[in-house]
């Protein structure tokens, strides 16, 4: 598991441009995390189950984040959910959460896709949503610097990875 982490408390990269979805069908649920996220500086888009979400990524083509549930009602859950969003849009983040999702169940985590389980603390969301804006800004980096990623590969030769560290710490501009 990778150490390098932003410190807790800066979400240096977190800013009022940033659109966030929160896919949650736990009305209270939804409505906390609006708020920690409207607290922090981002635009966050509500959605109360899977389909409803498509349609607002539809609507939001520079919401830069999904923030989904496991299971809401309806024709799909969080994880089919957040495969429609990564192959209509591989560079949005997604971070996926549930109270009741174990490893050995059938729904398999998507490599992509960064989990929180509930009972979540807002400092936890708050660093997932930063970890996501930063990978999201360095592959921008990343492609500036060397071109396009080769669409085979969707993983970061490790000099590349340390160049991200590198840039979460601040060392690289």
């Amino acid at each position: 598991m990778e150490q390098c982490r932003v410190r807790i408390g800066s979400y240096s990269m977190i800013n009022n441009k940033t659109e966030i979805i929160v896919a949650e069908d736990n009305s209270h649920i939804r409505a906390s995390a609006m708020e920690v996220l409207l607290q922090h500086g981002l635009t966050p888009y509500e959605a109360e189950n899977a389909d409803e979400a498509l349609f607002v990524i539809a609507a939001h083509p520079n919401a830069a984040i999904l923030f989904t549930d496991i299971e809401m009602p309806g024709g799909m859950n969080g994880i089919e959910l957040a495969a429609r969003a990564h192959d209509a849009r591989p560079g949005m983040g997604i971070i996926v959460t549930s109270g009741h999702y174990c490893g050995d169940r059938q729904m398999q985590m998507p490599e992509y896709a960064t989990f929180l389980a509930k009972p979540y603390q807002s400092r936890q969301l708050l660093d997932a949503v930063d970890g996501k804006i930063a990978d999201s800004k360095q592959v921008r980096i990343l492609e500036e610097e060397w071109g396009q990623f080769p669409p085979i590969s969707k993983t970061l030769p490790p000099i590349d990875i340390l160049k991200r560290n590198q840039w979460r710490a601040g060392q690289l501009h």
